[in-house]
C-alpha cells in the first residue's frame, strides 16, 4: 500500500514538472521585460493621499506562505494563502514600452485599495553593473537577489516621475520581485533596464517557469470598435482598435468580414516581438449593429474573433481650455498672480493666431476665476486693458464669474454675495454678461450657493473636483450627471455638469514645462467610450483641459491638433469653447431632459480649515463685522460710505476662504521657507481683514462717538431688523464714574462691574436699526435679577446648569421656565455637554478626555454669573471652559479655551455635545437656508462632518435647542468621524441627537496647516425652547455673531431712530449698503421662515418713496409692479431711493 501511494506521487509530480517549464525571452531593445509572473490584488487597508500612513497592503507581507516577499521563487501557479484567501502566480504579458496595468489585469475599478507583486528571473551572461529605471503608480519595492534594492512609499501617477536604481547582476539567474501598490485612480508599473554608463545593454534574458510555453503563440485578442467616423475620399469609414497579445509572431496577417462590406479589411502586421500590440484599423463605416469575424493567422498559430458590432455614435466633445488658479501651493502667491497674468496674454495671442481656423478649432480660454483677471486688469497699461476686453468680446476669453475656487460652506451668507461682485462688474464694463463659473479641485458645495448664483446671473456651473484625493462619492455619484440644481426656496437653477475627468486628467505633476502630457485620440477614445458604456444619455460631453500641474500654461498646440483632428474624423468633432458656449450648447439641446435635484452637496475639503483654528475664527467675524459696518455708515454717513475700502476688506475675507491654504509640501516640510511664506501671505489675508473690518467699523461710529475720557453717556446701536434685548459690555477702559447705569426714563437697568474691570449691563428693547442712550452715574449696582451661583451650578429664571466635578463638562441642562420643563443633556451618550476629546493619530475609537477639573466662579452678580473649569488635556497646555449665565436672558454662554502645544503628529480635537431631545431632528444653517443631514443632502454629499453658519437645531414635536457656534464651523454627528482616511467616508448617516464641535486638526496631507500652537477661544451659546421655529433660530445665530454695539456720546446726543422697518418678522434684512452717494440705499431681505411672506417696508429714518428689485450689486434695477412676495427661504435685494429725489 505504501509503495502504490509513493508511486502515485511521483507519477502525479513527474507529469507537474513535465508541465513546468522554463521560458526565456530576448530583452527589448528598450530595455524593457516582456513577460512577468503576477500576483494580486490584495488589500490595502484606506490610504491617504500622501502614502504615508494607513497603506496596510504596502508594508505587510503576503507571501509569507511561499517563503516570504525576500525569498520567494515562484512558477506559474503557484498559490498563495492569506487571511483565508488565495491568490495565483500568472503569466502577463506587458506592453511594448514595458507596462504593466494592474487595473486590466485583474479587471478591478481605479478605486478600490490593493497590492500586486511582478515577478521574473533576469539571465545575465556575465556579471555587470546596471541601472533599472522605473514608474510606478503608486509605491514601488524592489528586492533583487533577496535584498532589498529601492522602497519608494509615495502617491504619484505612472508619468510623474522616474526612478533609477543603481543594481548589479551576477552571472546567471537573478530573481527581481516588485511590488506595487494603490490608492486610488491608476495603477501601474513600469520597468526598463539600462548599463549604468547609459550604454546600450547586452547579454540579459527574462527567465520564467511557466505551465507551458508562450512562444510563437497568441496568447489573446481583443476587438472594440473605436467611436469615431473618419473622413476620406472614399467615403466615411470607421476604426477598429485591435489589441493582439503575441508570443513572438511572424508572418501575422488579420482578416476582418461583416455582412455589409463588399470585400474583407486585410492588414499584414508581419512579425511581431513578446508584448502587448495595439492596431487601428480603418474599416467600411459600420452603418448597423452586425457581426465581424476576424481571422488572425501567423506562421505557428491561429486565432478566431466573431463579435456582435454596434454602429457609432456621433459625438461633440467640448474641450474646455483652462489653468487650475491655485494662489499659493506650486509657487509663492506672488508668482503664481505673474504666472496667470503671462496665461491671459499667451492665451490672447494664441486666439489671434487661430483665428482664421474653422469653427471650434479657434482657440479660446478660460479664466476659471476672477482673482487673477481683476489683479491683471489692475496693472496692465490701457491699450493691454482694452486688448483684453476685445478678447471677451470675441469669445476668445470667458469669464468664469467665481472669484476663485472657494470652500464655500465657510463663506457667510453676504460673503458668498460678494464672492461673485468682481465679476459680474467687470462683465458689466466689457459689456458681455458673466452666465457660467467654474470650480476646480474641490469637491461639495453649500445650497446657499444656488440662489446667490442665480441671482448673479450665472446660469451654468461647471465642476472639477480632484480625481480622488478626499472626496468621498462625489464623482461616484455626479461624474458626468449634468442636473438642475434647485434653490432652497425652489425658484432659482442652475445647471451643473461635474465632469467625470475632473479638472486634472491631463496633468504631469508639479512642474509647468517638462512631461507635458496633452490631448490624444487614446484619451479621447477611452473617455466615449467609458461613457458609452455606462449608457450616457447624451450626444455631447465636455473634458476640462489644463496641461502641466496646477497654475499650468495654455497649450499653444491645441488648435492646431484640433483643426487636424477634424479634418480627419466626422466623429467625434472636437470643439474648443468657453463654459458658457458649452453649457448653451447643451441646454439648448437638451435642457427637458436634464434632471432636477434639491438639497445639500456637503462638501469634502472644509475640514481643513480646522488646521488654523484662530484664522478660521477671525474670518468668520470679520464677514460679520463689515456687515455691521455697512449697516452702520448706512445708518449714520452713508454719503461719504469708503466703498473701496469696504471692496478691499471683503476681497481679504474671500482671499482667506479660498481653498489654497498653503504650499504642496505644507505637511511634509512644514518649516521650510517655502511653506512659511505660503502660509504668511494666507495668514494675512485674515489679519488685515480683521483690522480692516474693525478700522470700518470705527470709522462709521466715530460719527457719534466721543473719547473714552469721563463717559457719562452711552448709546447702544442694534443693526439687526428686530428689536432686541441683550448683553452689552462697557470697556474696561472707559473712565466712567460708576457702575449705575439709567435708561431715557432715568430707571436703573440691570449692571455689573465684572472680573476683567468691564461693566455688564442689560440693553432692553433696542429698536431695529436704531439705538437707546443710557446714562452712567456714580455709585455701584443696580437692579437685582434672578440668578444665582453655587461651585458646581449656575441658575437664571429660565435654565439650571450643573457642572460634573470630575470632566468638567455639563452635567445638566434644564430649561425650567413654565409649566414645561426638561432635561437636555444626555447621559448616556455622554458624561455631558461640552465635554473635551482628543485623537491621537486618525482612529478615533479611542477618545482621550480631559482631566483634574479645577472648578470656580468667575462672575457673581445680579446680572452675570459664571463657573471658570480649568482642565488637564492632552494636546493643549492647558484648557478653560467658562460656562456663563446671564439674568433675564434664555440662553447659555460657553467660551472654551484652548492653549495649544505645537503637534505634528495627527491629532483632532473635539468637544461633545450630547443632547437628549428623544426623537428630536437636526437641522443645521446654511445662511441662506437650513437642511436636515441625509434628508435633505444630495447623493454624494459628505456625511463625516458637515459645515455649519451659525446654528444646528435638535427639536422634536415638543422642545428642542438650538446651539450656536461662533468660531468653529465644523461639527460631526453620532460619533467622532474624522479622520475618514482611518474611519471611512460615511454612505449612510444614522440620526442622532449628539453632535461634536470639530475644532481642530491636522489631518491633512498637503495644502494646509501641519500643526497650529497658542490660545484659541471658541464661543458656543445654547438656547433651550419649544417646537422649532426657523425664524427664531435664525435670530438667535445672527444675535450671536453680530452684538449690540456700544459707543460713548456726548450727553445731547440723540438716539437714532429705526433706519428702516419691515414687516413681518420671518424677513429679515440681512444687508444694507449705500450707493449713489448715499441718495440710494441696496437692501438684502432674505424670508427666514418655511412658507411664503408679503414684505411690508415701513418709513423710517431713511424716506423712501421709490423701491427697486435689484441684482445682488445693484446693477441691474427693475420697477416693482406689486407687492413685495418673497418664497420661503427666498432673497431679494431692493435699492431705495431717497423720497426727495
Amino acid at each position: 500500500m505504501s509503495f502504490r501511494i509513493t508511486f502515485f506521487v511521483l507519477v502525479i509530480l513527474s507529469v507537474i514538472l513535465h508541465a513546468a517549464e522554463d521560458n526565456e525571452f530576448a530583452l527589448r531593445s528598450n530595455g524593457s521585460l516582456a513577460v512577468w509572473l503576477v500576483a494580486g490584488p490584495f488589500p490595502n487597508g484606506k490610504p491617504g493621499s500622501d502614502h504615508k500612513e494607513n497603506c496596510l497592503g504596502y508594508f505587510r507581507d503576503y507571501l509569507k506562505s511561499a517563503g516570504g516577499e525576500a525569498r520567494v521563487n515562484p512558477v506559474e501557479g503557484d498559490k498563495i494563502t492569506f487571511d483565508n484567501n488565495t491568490v495565483s502566480w500568472k503569466n502577463s504579458i506587458s506592453g511594448t514600452d514595458g507596462l504593466l496595468n494592474y487595473i486590466d489585469i485583474f479587471s478591478v475599478d481605479q478605486q478600490t485599495p490593493g497590492v500586486a507583486y511582478a515577478f521574473t528571473k533576469i539571465t545575465s551572461e556575465h556579471a555587470q553593473d546596471v541601472v533599472f529605471k522605473i514608474r510606478s503608480d503608486d509605491g514601488v519595492k524592489i528586492w533583487l537577489n533577496s535584498k532589498l534594492i529601492h522602497d519608494y512609499h509615495i502617491g504619484r501617477g505612472i508619468e510623474d516621475e522616474e526612478d533609477y536604481v543603481s543594481a548589479h547582476l551576477k552571472k546567471g539567474d537573478n530573481s527581481l520581485l516588485v511590488k506595487v501598490d494603490q490608492g486610488n485612480g491608476g495603477w501601474a508599473l513600469q520597468l526598463q533596464i539600462e548599463k549604468a554608463d547609459v550604454q546600450p545593454i547586452t547579454g540579459l534574458k527574462n527567465k520564467l517557469t511557466l505551465l507551458e510555453s508562450i512562444a510563437g503563440k497568441i496568447i489573446s485578442a481583443d476587438l472594440s470598435v473605436n467611436p469615431a467616423v473618419i473622413k476620406s475620399d472614399s467615403g466615411l469609414k470607421n476604426e477598429l482598435s485591435l489589441k493582439l497579445v503575441s508570443g513572438g509572431l511572424s508572418d501575422v496577417r488579420c482578416t476582418f468580414k461583416m455582412e455589409e462590406w463588399q470585400t474583407p479589411v486585410v492588414i499584414n502586421p508581419g512579425e511581431l516581438a513578446v508584448g502587448s500590440h495595439q492596431f487601428a484599423v480603418d474599416v467600411p463605416q459600420i452603418t448597423k449593429p452586425g457581426m465581424i469575424s476576424v481571422e488572425l493567422t501567423a506562421a505557428t498559430d491561429k486565432k478566431y474573433i466573431n463579435k456582435e458590432l454596434q454602429n457609432v455614435k456621433s459625438w461633440k466633445v467640448y474641450l474646455l481650455p483652462h489653468s487650475h488658479v491655485d494662489i499659493g501651493y506650486t509657487h509663492v502667491q506672488t508668482y503664481v498672480e505673474k504666472y496667470q497674468w503671462e496665461h491671459l496674454e499667451n492665451a490672447i495671442e494664441y486666439a489671434k493666431n487661430t483665428e482664421s481656423h474653422p469653427p471650434g478649432s479657434q482657440f479660446k480660454w478660460n479664466t476659471e476665476g476672477i482673482w487673477a483677471v481683476e489683479s491683471y486688469l489692475k496693472q496692465a497699461s490701457p491699450e493691454k486693458q482694452e486688448q483684453f476686453y476685445n478678447a471677451v468680446r470675441k469669445g476668445w476669453i470667458g469669464l468664469d464669474g467665481f472669484y476663485g475656487n472657494e470652500l464655500t460652506a465657510l463663506c457667510r451668507p453676504e460673503e458668498l454675495m460678494r464672492f461673485l461682485e468682481r465679476g459680474q462688474r467687470i462683465g458689466q464694463k466689457i459689456g458681455v454678461p458673466v452666465e457660467a463659473a467654474m470650480i476646480s479641485d474641490v469637491p461639495g458645495y453649500t445650497w446657499s450657493m444656488v440662489p446667490v448664483m442665480a441671482q448673479n446671473g450665472i446660469k451654468y456651473f461647471s465642476i472639477g473636483p480632484n480625481p480622488g484625493h478626499r472626496i468621498g462619492s462625489t464623482l461616484k455619484a455626479w461624474g458626468d450627471r449634468p442636473f438642475y440644481w434647485i434653490s432652497p426656496s425652489g425658484e432659482e437653477k442652475v445647471l451643473c455638469w461635474m465632469s467625470s475627468r475632473g479638472y486634472a486628467s491631463f496633468h504631469t505633476g508639479l512642474n509647468l514645462t517638462e512631461n507635458i502630457r496633452r490631448i490624444n485620440s487614446t484619451a479621447i477614445f477611452d473617455y466615449l467610450s467609458e461613457l458609452e458604456a455606462k449608457d450616457f444619455p447624451y450626444d455631447m460631453t465636455y473634458l476640462r483641459y489644463n496641461i502641466g500641474s496646477d497654475n499650468g500654461p495654455p497649450d499653444e498646440k491645441l488648435a492646431g491638433f484640433v483643426k487636424e483632428w477634424n479634418s480627419k474624423y466626422q466623429s467625434p468633432e472636437l470643439i474648443i469653447a468657453t463654459t458658457a458656449e458649452m453649457f448653451r450648447d447643451f441646454e439648448s439641446e437638451y435642457a427637458g431632459t436634464i434632471p432636477s435635484v434639491k438639497g445639500d452637496f456637503t462638501p469634502y475639503w472644509e475640514d481643513g480649515a480646522a488646521s488654523s483654528a484662530l484664522e478660521t475664527s477671525i474670518n468668520r467675524d470679520n464677514a460679520e463685522r463689515l456687515v455691521q459696518a455697512e449697516k452702520i455708515w448706512s445708518m449714520l454717513d452713508p454719503e461719504n460710505y469708503p466703498a473701496d475700502e469696504f471692496l478691499e476688506a471683503w476681497r481679504n475675507v474671500i482671499l482667506y476662504d479660498e481653498h489654497t491654504w498653503g504650499s504642496w509640501n505644507s505637511i511634509s516640510e512644514p518649516e521650510v521657507d517655502f511653506t512659511l511664506q505660503q502660509w504668511k501671505i494666507k495668514q494675512k489675508f485674515a489679519q488685515d481683514a480683521e483690522r480692516q473690518s474693525k478700522k470700518l467699523l470705527q470709522d462709521a461710529l466715530s460719527k457719534i462717538s466721543q473719547n473714552k475720557n469721563t463717559v457719562k453717556t452711552m448709546q447702544v446701536l442694534n443693526t439687526n431688523s428686530w428689536t432686541r434685548t441683550d448683553l452689552v459690555i462697557i470697556p474696561a477702559d472707559w473712565d466712567v464714574p460708576g457702575t449705575i447705569i439709567k435708561d431715557r426714563n432715568g430707571e436703573a437697568v440691570l449692571s455689573q462691574k465684572l472680573s476683567d474691570g468691564s461693566i455688564a449691563i442689560l440693553a432692553k428693547d433696542i429698536p431695529p436699526m436704531g439705538s437707546v442712550i443710557y446714562s452712567i452715574h456714580k455709585g455701584n449696582g443696580g437692579k437685582i435679577g434672578k440668578i444665582n451661583t453655587s461651585k458646581n451650578s449656575i441658575q437664571n429664571e429660565f435654565i439650571a446648569v450643573k457642572i460634573d466635578p470630575v470632566s468638567g463638562s455639563i452635567s445638566s441642562l434644564k430649561s425650567i421656565e413654565g409649566n414645561h420643563q426638561f432635561e437636555l443633556t444626555d447621559h448616556e451618550k455622554g458624561n455631558g455637554l461640552n465635554e473635551y476629546f482628543y485623537i491621537a493619530g486618525r482612529d478615533p475609537s479611542d477618545p482621550l478626555p480631559a482631566a483634574n477639573a479645577r472648578i470656580h466662579i468667575k462672575e457673581q452678580g445680579p446680572l452675570v454669573n459664571s463657573i471658570m473649569i480649568e482642565s488637564d488635556a492632552p494636546g493643549c497646555n492647558k484648557l478653560t471652559r467658562e460656562i456663563s449665565l446671564v439674568a433675564g436672558i434664555n440662553r447659555v454662554d460657553i467660551f472654551n479655551t484652548i492653549d495649544k502645544k505645537n503637534i505634528y503628529d495627527k491629532e483632532g480635537v473635539h468637544f461633545a455635545f450630547p443632547f437628549n431631545v428623544p426623537d428630536g431632528e437636526t437641522r443645521i444653517d446654511i445662511g441662506w437656508g437650513n437642511y436636515r443631514p441625509e434628508k435633505d443632502q444630495l447623493p454624494g454629499a459628505c456625511k463625516n462632518y458637515f459645515t455649519v453658519q451659525t446654528w444646528v437645531d435638535i427639536s422634536n414635536q415638543d422642545y428642542g435647542v438650538t446651539w450656536v457656534t461662533n468660531d468653529a464651523p465644523m461639527i460631526e454627528i453620532g460619533q467622532i468621524t474624522a479622520d475618514p482616511i482611518s474611519y471611512g467616508w460615511i454612505n449612510h448617516l444614522q440620526p442622532s441627537q449628539k453632535i461634536y464641535s470639530y475644532v481642530m486638526n491636522n489631518y491633512w496631507e498637503t495644502n494646509y496647516k501641519a500643526s497650529q500652537e497658542g490660545s484659541v477661544t471658541f464661543r458656543y451659546s445654547m438656547y433651550p425652547h419649544g417646537r422649532f421655529n426657523s425664524e427664531e433660530a435664525t435670530r438667535f445665530g445672527i444675535e450671536r455673531s453680530q452684538p449690540l454695539l456700544v459707543v460713548p456720546v456726548k450727553t445731547d446726543t440723540r438716539i437714532i431712530q429705526s433706519f428702516i422697518k419691515i414687516e413681518p418678522a420671518s424677513i429679515i434684512i440681512t444687508s444694507v449698503k449705500p450707493m449713489n452717494n448715499g441718495q440710494t440705499l441696496l437692501v438684502r431681505l432674505y424670508n427666514s421662515a418655511g412658507r411664503p411672506e408679503f414684505v411690508n417696508i415701513k418709513p423710517g429714518m431713511f424716506k423712501s418713496d421709490n423701491i427697486y428689485l435689484s441684482d445682488p450689486m445693484g446693477i441691474r434695477r427693475f420697477n416693482l409692479d406689486r407687492e413685495i412676495e418673497i418664497p420661503a427661504y427666498g432673497i431679494r435685494t431692493l435699492i431705495l431711493e431717497r423720497a426727495d429725489l
